[in-house]
């Protein structure tokens, strides 16, 4: 792993995803977001329909790999440039890379996108689970237009994140039932009270509306929801070509 060289968005001192969380994250994931594994195999999917053989994949927050193995695993000929503020988090998605044999078609590198130098263009990004972290609307739309600039025309961003307007009913019924599931998933109470204040404490929400503008904004057009569940959605779009941008 290439060391890191700048800051990311969101507050590295204060990581979301220290040694401790990162070692339960897999265990946890699974019973936190309604169809996870489902939702990775639609992204592998959509790209596969939408990519040549070789493709070229850039991974921003690999977490500890999902993607990368679930579209690794599928698509031999894929190659994947990946990033994540998280060392304990990249040092587990190292380890799971190896053990799928899939070492000599992955870069991982410690950071954000912006970290990355870099004059070859991606043929395909995905961001999952990553720009509700970030706090403010600017830097939601700084982070979606790096990535964009890091795209061929033309190219696929697919993203998933927890949205949702906190005033409105709808986002109240969802959280309701959403804590409803997660109260029957095996987690204490007080795991259960903790991941709650997580969630309110670290997650910025913006509504599907202004997430799809702030998407548009980025020169990411044609965007169209394919998953949702509660209160999380993924998204389909494409970097708009130079003359349309």
């Amino acid at each position: 792993m290439k060391a890191k060289d700048t800051k990311p968005h969101f507050d590295e001192e204060k990581p979301h995803f220290n040694e401790e969380r990162a070692t339960k994250y897999d265990g946890r994931i699974h019973k936190l977001i309604p169809g996870y594994a489902a939702l990775h195999q639609m992204i592998n999917h959509l790209l596969r329909s939408r990519l040549p053989a070789d493709a070229h994949l850039l991974v921003v927050g690999a977490g500890t790999g999902m993607e990368i193995i679930t579209c690794g695993t599928a698509n031999p000929g894929w190659t994947f440039t990946a990033v994540d503020p998280s060392e304990a988090m990249l040092t587990i998605c190292q380890d799971k890379i190896r053990a799928a044999g899939l070492e000599n078609r992955v870069i991982l590198t410690c950071g954000n996108a912006g970290t990355l130098s870099t004059t070859s263009k991606f043929d395909a990004a995905t961001a999952i689970l990553v720009s509700h972290f970030i706090q403010e609307i600017s830097e939601k739309s700084r982070f979606f237009t790096e990535i964009a600039s890091l795209l061929k025309d033309n190219a696929t961003l697919i993203v998933a994140d927890l949205q949702g307007d906190k005033k409105s009913t709808k986002f109240l019924t969802l959280l309701e039932g959403w804590k409803s599931l997660i109260t029957c998933s095996g987690f204490t109470d007080q795991e259960i009270t903790e991941f709650f204040e997580h969630i309110e404490t670290n997650i910025s929400f913006v509504s599907e509306q202004r997430y799809q503008h702030l998407l548009e904004e980025s020169s990411l057009g044609h965007t169209t929801q394919f998953y949702k569940a509660y209160l999380f959605g993924g998204w389909l779009c494409q970097k708009q070509a130079s003359s349309q941008a």
